[in-house]
Formats: C-alpha cells, structure tokens, sequence
C-alpha cells in the first residue's frame, strides 16, 4: 500500500470518529500515530547515520511516551550502535517490562548477554577535537586515533572557522565513529573545546588537538585507570621525572590534597594529557574566560566536587608543533600576569590549599611580575600593566615578600 494511501484511510478514519463524537477514540488514534511516528522517524534517521538527531528524537519520545516499546527499544539500539554498552542494557531491560510475548523477552534477553559477553567493561570513549587550521597535521592526529588497541570510542571534531583545509581533510575521512562540526565563527580555544565536550557521550572524555597524536595503547590506559579506580575523576599523563619533580612522585591524590596541590603546582598538564571521568566534568562550567588558569580552575572545580586524581607516569603522545596560534608574545606577557594575579585575589584566603602550595603559587605569580617589569620598556601595553599593578602588589604583604626574596636570592 502506498504512503498516501495510508494518509487517506488514516483521514477518512478520523472523519468518521468526529462524526460520532467519539472523541476518546480519536485522542487515542492520535497518540498511536504520535507514538508511530516518533520511531518511524527514528530510525530513518539511524539508517542516514544522523545519529544525534535520532537521539534528540528518542529522548523527547520517550518523555511523552515513557512506556512506548518501540521508542524505548530504539533508543536501547542507538546506545548499543553507539558504544554506550550500559545504557543500552539499562533501556533493554526496561524495554521488557513493556511486553508479555515471551518470544521478544527472551529475544532482547540475548542481546543483553550478548552485550555482557563481547564488551564487559568497554565504555565508550569520547575523543575530543577541538580544531583550527591545522590542516598539515590533521589526518596524522586522527590516524592516531583510529589506530589505537581500544575501539570503542567516538571521535568530535569542532572546527572553528579554518582558513585552510583543515574541514575538508576530515570530511573526507569515513569512519562512521567521526562526527564533524563547524563553528559559523571563531569562538576562540577555550569556548570551542568547551563545545566538543558539550557534545561528548562516553563515560571518559580525551582530548587531542590538530596538532598532536597518541601512541596506540593512550585510550586502553586511559579506560583501564578509570575502570580500577571509581573515585578517580582526572588522570594526568606525564614523563615519570615531572611527576617525581612536580607530584611528589605519587600516582593516586585523594580530592583534599590534590586541590591544593595542582593549586601550587608550577605546571599545569595540558589538556591532550588529561583525561576526565565525563560525570565528573558535568559538574563543573568547563573552561572558563581565563586563558593561563583555566585548567587549573577546571581541575580544582572537579576536586572540590570530591573526585581523586591519578597521575601515570608516561607520555603517551607527540607533538608536531604548538597549539598557541592566536596569541603575540605582548599578550601573553599581559594576559598570564593578569590572570594569575585573579586566581591568586579568588584563592588567597583559601584554607584549603597548604602553605607549600601557597608558596609555590606566589613564585609563580612573582615570576610572571617580574617578567612584565622586565620588558616594560619594549611596549607600551606591558608598561601600562606594570604600573597599574606596581602599587597593588608592593601593599600585599606577602607577594612583596616573595618578590624581595626573588629579586635579592
């Protein structure tokens, strides 16, 4: 029977129900074609491989129809063509409370030990990509990807208006786990890596820039960190010397001291060598508008949220070149200080972070003074800064110490 067949028997169906007024029954045929409608569509959009569309349809099914099979049992599939292994069960088995034909219970009890059997505890991956002209090193980075020992993940690449090729290059690439978007302008770093982790699905959330690649076995590290450690919800990856000169050579922080101490910490990992438990990012704004500390405030926020730290001693990446590409060594001079000094005014009587910590703070934030002080004659905007903030930071008594001590060591 063709479509609009169906469309005429369906209208010719409603008439006669309003005729007799039974409006019950009309109510009810309406909501059966809503529900209809809902998983029919679906699933067109599953088979064009628009996977958040078909989510975004499902979850608002289900929120009007909540015991639906057919909606449910779709959303169940796209967990599962998704990667999202736990979900899907979850919905699997709900699915069955909404039938009595044994056949169909017995039929998605297989899919639920089929999942259990082929992948028990494979969460999916979220790799995310935040991008910008990087068209000389793109497909090295996603090859690096796609190349790794664990497959579950899906990769997000967030264009931000390229100049070059770089969109084209990953339009190109087919792979059904890629899903490219593009900025209608410049958001700048921050707020377009902020997008790629809006968009992220998987329990663990990566990031990789343009610009840089994971060795094979990054992503089966990273699942088989979080997987033993339930409290963990950030992993830093490091050359074993920074951790012994910069974490005490500890791999596990429990969320108290690594707040204080990723605080004072004189550096601070970049985000292709952090992880995050995706629940644990959640919690948080995710970056926000200060450039030079905003990991710092990212990893404190998730601290104070109660998560734990894990810090592996290996560096699992490469690096091509710098993801810097927006920035003249006048703002940066400019920029750090300010930002540092903020952190420093919004922490400064903060009793959860140590004394040491403190301390190291202070010396870098002193470092970055007297990098302003000394360059203030080579442009007018960094001599500006300096003596806006000379004043400021002499009447603070304990940033004058750590500047004397500084100057006079």
């Amino acid at each position: 029977m063709e479509i609009d067949e169906v469309l005429i028997k369906f209208e010719e169906e409603i008439s006669r129900l309003l005729e007799n007024e039974d409006d019950l029954k009309v109510r009810e045929a309406l909501d059966q074609i809503e529900r209809n409608l809902y998983s029919v569509k679906s699933v067109i959009l599953i088979n064009n491989k628009e996977l958040d569309k078909a989510e975004e349809l499902l979850l608002e099914g289900v929120e009007k129809h909540s015991q639906d099979f057919d909606i449910n049992y779709n959303l169940a599939y796209l967990y599962q063509l998704t990667g999202r292994f736990d979900e899907a069960i979850k919905v699997y088995t709900k699915v069955k409370t909404f039938s009595t034909d044994l056949d169909i219970i017995t039929g998605i009890d297989e899919q639920i030990l089929g999942i259990e059997k082929e992948h028990r505890n494979e969460p999916l991956v979220s790799v995310c990509m935040p991008i910008y002209n990087d068209e000389k090193h793109i497909s090295k980075a996603i090859d690096s990807v796609l190349k790794q020992t664990y497959q579950n993940f899906e990769i997000i690449v967030c264009d931000n208006c390229s100049t070059d090729k770089t969109y084209e290059i990953v339009d190109k690439i087919e792979d059904s786990r890629i899903r490219l978007y593009k900025n209608e302008e410049n958001i700048g770093f921050l707020l377009n890596t902020n997008r790629t982790w809006q968009k992220a699905k998987g329990k663990y959330i990566v990031t990789l820039h343009g610009d840089d690649a994971y060795l094979d076995s990054y992503i089966e590290n990273v699942v088989k960190i979080f997987n033993n450690n339930n409290k963990v919800g950030i992993i830093h990856f490091m050359q074993d010397e920074l951790r012994k000169n910069y974490f005490d050579n500890l791999s596990y922080f429990k969320s108290v001291k690594y707040y204080s101490k990723i605080f004072g910490c004189a550096i601070t990992p970049p985000p292709t060598q952090t992880a995050f438990r995706r629940e644990a990012l959640l919690k948080t704004n995710y970056y926000e508008s200060d450039y030079w500390t905003a990991e710092v405030r990212l990893m404190m926020k998730i601290a104070s949220e109660g998560y734990d730290a894990y810090i592996e001693g290996q560096y699992l990446f490469e690096r091509y070149n710098g993801s810097e590409k927006d920035s003249s060594q006048i703002d940066k001079f400019i920029l750090r200080f300010e930002h540092l000094n903020q952190l420093y005014t919004d922490y400064k009587r903060d009793k959860k972070i140590k004394h040491c910590d403190f301390e190291l703070y202070l010396k870098k934030l002193t470092d970055s003074f007297i990098l302003l002080f000394q360059n203030k004659d080579k442009h007018a905007d960094i001599e500006r800064t300096f003596k806006q903030n000379k004043e400021l930071i002499m009447s603070d008594n304990e940033l004058s110490r750590v500047i004397i001590d500084h100057v006079f060591k």
